[in-house]
């Protein structure tokens, strides 16, 4: 079973894992296990070596250590100039084939520190169904995580303030002048420089951006244009049918962080999903005709269960029963 908190969780890039290979081979050559005929068919390896020079060219834009640089061709120089076995009808070939060697032996060396740059650690935070959490952000920004929520963000967050987000969390986010706050989620983002803001984006639902103090910027991905929301401000945004409605709104009614829920014409069914995120239960509906019964009130997470079923089955005129862990309105 999951627990709410912070993970670390290493991740490595496609790239990395696909020329694992290489990385053993290197590893092979340097504890001396290869022999010079392996070292030789290893660095002609058509896989090996387009790769190789394709992260050399990439390394290059990369290295700041110029010392290091005269160090590698130094290396290369070295083995070029070994005396490599040269027939007088073949010699320029051999040749050739011995700086080829050596410098693919280099390449290795090189893409495999590439690799290690390319190595991004993030940190997970969880919030169960039925708990919140709350998490300070390295940058001193807050994050309230409702029920069934999951962040990410990489551990180098100062310099790259980005958070990825599955559920529903309220941000605030502190100002750093020269460092936007992004968050992703789904196939969209939220941009802004310091505010406070509530993202709710669950697989089962339409995404939910709502504005409290400051301005963000919100768009689609692959779409041009973006989205500039204003306090008391929402975008419902439904990324199935591609359609995006804007409105105001009172944020106070939409403030759950203090376990207070007030919703207003709530759908049944939407109403359900939530319900069973705040206390981790199983309600269904007996019959689809009452998923657009509509709801408004309160609900606190401090009431018992019970009681908020007996708000539902009285204001919606419905009954329910029990079936195991489950309970069912009909």
């Amino acid at each position: 079973m999951r627990t709410s908190g912070c993970i670390y969780s290493m991740y490595t890039q496609k790239a990395y894992r696909m020329k694992e290979n290489a990385k053993l081979l290197l590893k092979r050559f340097f504890e001396g296990e290869l022999t010079e005929e392996k070292k030789k068919e290893t660095s002609q390896e058509e896989v090996v070596s387009n790769y190789l020079l394709k992260q050399w060219n990439q390394t290059s834009d990369l290295c700041q250590d110029k010392e290091a640089e005269k160090r590698i061709w130094k290396s290369i120089t070295k083995r070029c100039h070994e005396k490599p076995r040269l027939s007088y009808s073949g010699k320029y070939i051999h040749l050739f084939r011995a700086m080829a060697a050596a410098v693919a032996i280099v390449l290795i060396v090189a893409g495999s520190l590439l690799f290690t740059k390319q190595e991004t650690k993030y940190l997970t935070c969880y919030a169960p169904n039925g708990e919140t959490l709350t998490v300070t952000l390295p940058d001193s920004s807050t994050v309230w995580l409702n029920s069934g929520t999951t962040i990410r963000y990489p551990e180098d967050f100062v310099k790259n303030r980005k958070v990825e987000l599955e559920g529903e969390a309220f941000f605030d986010v502190k100002k750093h002048k020269r460092s936007a706050f992004s968050v992703l989620f789904a196939d969209a983002k939220v941009e802004v420089k310091g505010t406070s803001f509530n993202i709710k984006s669950y697989t089962d639902a339409p995404i939910e951006i709502l504005l409290v103090t400051g301005k963000v910027d919100f768009s689609v991905n692959n779409s041009r244009g973006t989205i500039s929301l204003l306090p008391s401000e929402q975008i419902i945004y439904d990324k199935e049918q591609n359609k995006i409605i804007r409105s105001k709104t009172s944020p106070a009614e939409q403030d759950w962080r203090g376990g207070v829920y007030k919703f207003r014409d709530k759908r049944l069914d939407k109403l359900i999903d939530i319900i069973n995120r705040i206390y981790n239960v199983n309600i269904t509906i007996e019959r689809n005709k009452y998923n657009d019964l509509l709801f408004s009130g309160t609900i606190r997470k401090s009431e018992p269960l019970s009681d908020v079923v007996d708000k539902l089955v009285i204001s919606l005129d419905l009954k329910y029963r029990k079936e195991g862990n489950s309970i069912i309105l009909f």
